[in-house]
């Protein structure tokens, strides 16, 4: 595993991300290449993981300071599974190949307690808890791309999260299209 961002070992601030990134090539006809990456949020004492999922821009060269993509997800299904869906002889059924090969660099997340994301504290998927992962998602998503704003688009009650985020940190949002 690589250390993305910060170094092993370095002193971090209160609430800061640690992230490890594990390139996955893309599989005959599944789509883009993406990287998967671990960020911690701090709650008291405790250390939680959550996973987040990038593609990068591709065939096309993001202009300069356009702002990653976020995609927020719902109580249903985790990130991946929502946004980068792969269905063979379908090229754009997953979103985030859709926008990266149109210049964007995508992102998703693992809200705690789905997909690869931490599941050890009982929690029931409330919008606040949801508000807090974006707050460390998108500070590491800046320190792993330079952008300090993001373009966030959340579905279901994603939309909730990502609201919630936006009026906590509205310095951290480009734009917020929800639906």
């Amino acid at each position: 595993m690589l250390l993305a961002g910060v170094a092993a070992g370095a002193a971090l601030p209160a609430g800061a991300a640690r992230a490890q990134s594990m390139p996955r090539a893309a599989e005959a006809g599944r789509g883009e290449a993406g990287t998967e990456y671990f960020a911690t949020k701090q709650v008291g004492d405790r250390s939680i993981r959550l996973a987040l999922w990038r593609k990068p821009p591709r065939g096309t060269a993001a202009p300069a300071g356009r702002p990653p993509v976020l995609f927020v997800h719902g109580s249903s299904t985790a990130g991946r599974a929502t946004f980068d869906l792969q269905v063979p002889g379908q090229p754009d059924y997953s979103v985030m190949d859709w926008f990266a090969r149109r210049g964007h660099d995508t992102w998703c997340l693992d809200h705690e307690g789905y997909g690869r994301s931490d599941k050890s504290r009982p929690t029931n998927a409330d919008v606040a808890t949801g508000a807090d992962d974006l707050e460390a998602a998108t500070a590491f998503i800046a320190r792993e791309t330079g952008a300090a704003r993001v373009m966030m688009y959340g579905i279901s009650s994603g939309s909730l999260r990502a609201g919630l985020f936006v009026q906590r940190h509205p310095d951290r949002v480009a734009r917020l299209p929800s639906r």
